[in-house]
């Protein structure tokens, strides 16, 4: 009640449209789970599911952040009134919600293009969702999520960090340089 508070921490899921982390995820599984009964062509319909790839896994990366384990929830679900057993899923440790957020990293790469063209300059690409993944294991690897400084998690973002780069050099775009 606080103004300081985010207010949809701990809200239930209602009827109505919220802009909250959880309505956004179930507007994206929404979206990737009923895109197929449309028809679009695979050129219009991949980088829109890549895009919603790329915003699912930054949700549970947000989400990560804050709580580390969530529930993973990749379906919509019925947000039904009330007690609702099929809504009920557990929460799942930090390193299940790293592994889905990698796959879902992992399926933004592979339907999204390197760049983007005139009127889609500044969508997500490809090397976009490659450097969030260098990003979310960046986290992982720092003292917040590895208190005992596992090595293995810096080599883990080291890796991540350096597939970004050279993705993103491969499509065009590098590290700021002084005098360009």
């Amino acid at each position: 009640i606080n103004n300081h508070a985010n207010k949809y921490f701990g809200q239930r899921m209602g009827t109505n449209i919220s802009n909250n982390t959880w309505t956004r995820l179930r507007q994206i599984n929404m979206f990737l789970t009923e895109v197929e009964k449309y028809g679009l062509a695979d050129d219009v319909k991949n980088p829109l599911k890549g895009q919603l790839y790329f915003w699912r896994a930054w949700q549970y990366f947000e989400l990560m952040r804050l709580y580390g384990g969530v529930p993973i929830v990749l379906e919509a679900q019925n947000p039904a009134v009330g007690n609702n057993e099929e809504n009920a899923i557990p929460r799942s440790t930090t390193s299940e919600t790293i592994a889905q957020i990698n796959e879902d990293i992992d399926q933004a790469i592979a339907l999204l293009p390197g760049r983007w063209d005139g009127a889609n300059w500044g969508r997500i690409t490809s090397g976009a969702a490659a450097a969030l993944r260098g990003r979310v294991m960046l986290t992982w690897a720092s003292p917040l999520f590895n208190p005992n400084d596992d090595a293995s998690r810096w080599q883990l973002a080291y890796d991540a960090n350096l597939a970004a780069k050279e993705l993103l050099e491969q499509n065009g775009f590098g590290l700021f340089k002084e005098g360009n």
